[in-house]
């Protein structure tokens, strides 16, 4: 699988600060809640899955149980009651105006039942979204610190990392694949997980670096969330942007299977000798997007910002959604990503048995 500039950046964080003896400047527990709802906007039954963060954002995602394809949503400022907005995964969608969920309440945190409307384009819905449950076992860990080399050309460098992730008692391998993931000290990780709040923010100081090694940028910042969650598969996002020479931002996706706390590769989803087949399905259905003839693989032709098709390969980003697995792959860095989707049933023939076991497809 490609190495996104998001796993560099947090093994260059981690590493540099396993080097250090773990001592804290300091900690501070914090809230942090997620919880599912379910609900029906005109005839459309609905879920939607939510994360409540301490400094009052929400993020999340949810999608339309007929259609099965997932959208991101997350909470608009300065709207009366609470505002979320939902986009589309897809880049073709992305200067499309999202779908609006217009709450009632200021706090909608522990309401168990929402009431408000629905917006997209002239249309407007009442809608009633009900809390299914509180998933109490995920946390959130924020990671902060900051480092000095007057040798260095950006002489200091500040970091922020957020991870959300599951307690060691309800998922220890998922806990342990997902924070050994990030390259922590072993040590860290029994400290993270020897505490009780469902929100930990660590800040770190640790002064003149005392390796030879310049720091790389000014600022480094990362942060994971939940773009899907099931009884066995956890689909986690990342982004990140880093401040060097110049601003660079990133995104990627890591599904998981929940019992082992494996990440999912194309040859573990697919049988290994129809994973090209899939590959040529997807080329094939999307074709009129996909570019086609490479000419200068650092700018887009024609002025399209989609990839080309060759791009799409067995080392290709994929993640898991509640009906299909959707490829990711974009032009040049700074390009949006196209997630394109293949529905688990166009692909059906090709999955591993292994994989359908898993997801218990029928």
């Amino acid at each position: 699988m490609k190495q996104t500039l998001i796993v560099m950046m947090l093994a260059m964080l981690s590493n540099r600060a396993s080097a250090q003896a773990n001592t804290f400047n300091s900690f501070s527990p914090q809230f942090f809640q997620v919880a599912q709802y379910s609900g029906t906007i005109g005839k459309s039954a609905m879920v939607m899955v939510l994360e409540f963060y301490p400094d009052g954002d929400i993020t999340g995602y949810y999608y339309y149980k007929r259609i099965g394809q997932l959208l991101s949503i997350e909470k608009r400022r300065n709207y009366p009651g609470t505002c979320l907005e939902g986009k589309s995964l897809d880049a073709r969608d992305v200067h499309d105006d999202g779908e609006l969920f217009q709450f009632n309440d200021t706090s909608i945190i522990d309401k168990k039942t929402l009431n408000g409307y629905w917006t997209f384009g002239q249309t407007i819905l009442e809608i009633t979204v009900k809390q299914d449950t509180v998933f109490h076992n995920w946390r959130l860990l924020e990671r902060k610190s900051k480092f000095y080399d007057r040798s260095s050309y950006f002489s200091t460098q500040t970091t922020d990392q957020v991870i959300t992730f599951p307690t060691k008692k309800s998922f220890p391998a998922l806990n342990i694949s997902i924070l050994s993931g990030n390259e922590f000290t072993q040590e860290l990780i029994n400290f993270i997980n020897s505490t009780k709040s469902s929100s930990l923010v660590i800040d770190e100081n640790f002064g003149e670096e005392a390796s030879n090694n310049d720091i790389e940028c000014w600022s480094m910042n990362a942060q994971s969330q939940l773009a899907y969650l099931s009884d066995s598969i956890v689909t986690i996002k990342t982004s990140g942007f880093t401040y060097c020479n110049n601003g660079y931002s990133d995104e990627g996706y890591s599904s998981f299977r929940v019992s082992s706390g494996e990440q999912l590769t194309l040859l573990r989803v697919f049988r290994p000798e129809a994973v090209d087949t899939v590959l040529s399905i997807l080329k094939t259905k999307y074709a009129d997007i996909l570019q086609q003839n490479e000419q200068d693989p650092n700018e887009p032709t024609g002025g399209s910002d989609a990839p080309y098709a060759k791009a799409y390969r067995t080392d290709t980003q994929f993640f898991i959604g509640p009906s299909g697995v959707y490829f990711s792959e974009r032009l040049f860095k700074l390009a949006p990503y196209y997630n394109l989707f293949l529905s688990f049933k166009e692909i059906a023939p090709f999955l591993s048995d292994e994989f359908i076991r898993t997801i218990r497809y029928r």
